[in-house]
């Protein structure tokens, strides 16, 4: 992750400082934090929503700093650059609090408005059917249905093909992650060459 730009980091501290000015009481005000975030994260999220809410108890700046921290998907990284924004220590560990327990379901519930149709994980099973197979893949989406694709392993080919040439063509539009696109070549060499092998 890349350092957050200098007149950023200026804007960052600058909040933390009038979260500081504007709450005396910083436990008061990150005990009702959790209230709110308990209710929203359970009830009626949307960020619109939280931001008010959060603005509410503690402001525009307090708002926008948990927004921001919130918004960031990796949370070790999010608290190792936070820490080097000199902010002040209580402040710190209370958002790194914050962070540690709310970070992961906001980010699934974000995930999941964003993008209701994205996928969180994925198995698959070999069904013996006679004298064949049947290769079956269990997708579990953001919106917490399950999507089950079963087919022979040739059909199975021609889906997987379908996705190679969909990623090939996003790929000349915005390049994606090498690593990724070099384990998913590796992985097409592989079974190309156990198809020639007859494996």
């Amino acid at each position: 992750m890349s350092e957050m730009d200098k007149s950023n980091q200026r804007s960052f501290q600058q909040d933390c400082n009038e979260i500081i000015k504007e709450n005396a009481d910083l436990d008061r005000l990150f005990s009702d934090t959790e209230r709110i975030l308990e209710y929203a994260l359970e009830n009626i999220f949307t960020k619109q929503q939280l931001a008010q809410q959060l603005g509410l108890i503690g402001g525009h700046s307090f708002s926008n700093v948990l927004i921001f921290c919130l918004d960031r998907t990796n949370i070790p990284d999010t608290v190792s650059l936070i820490k080097h924004a000199e902010i002040d220590d209580n402040l710190f560990n209370k958002i790194k609090f914050i962070l540690a327990k709310y970070g992961p379901i906001y980010a699934r519930i974000k995930q999941k408005t964003e993008n209701p149709y994205g996928w969180t994980n994925t198995s698959f099973n070999i069904i013996q059917r006679d004298n064949d197979f049947l290769l079956e893949y269990i997708i579990n989406l953001n919106n917490d249905n399950t999507l089950i694709c079963r087919d022979t392993p040739d059909s199975m080919a021609i889906l997987v093909a379908s996705f190679i040439e969909g990623l090939h063509t996003v790929n000349k539009a915005c390049k994606i992650n090498s690593d990724l696109v070099t384990l998913l070549a590796n992985k097409i060499m592989e079974l190309s060459q156990e198809v020639q092998e007859g494996k």
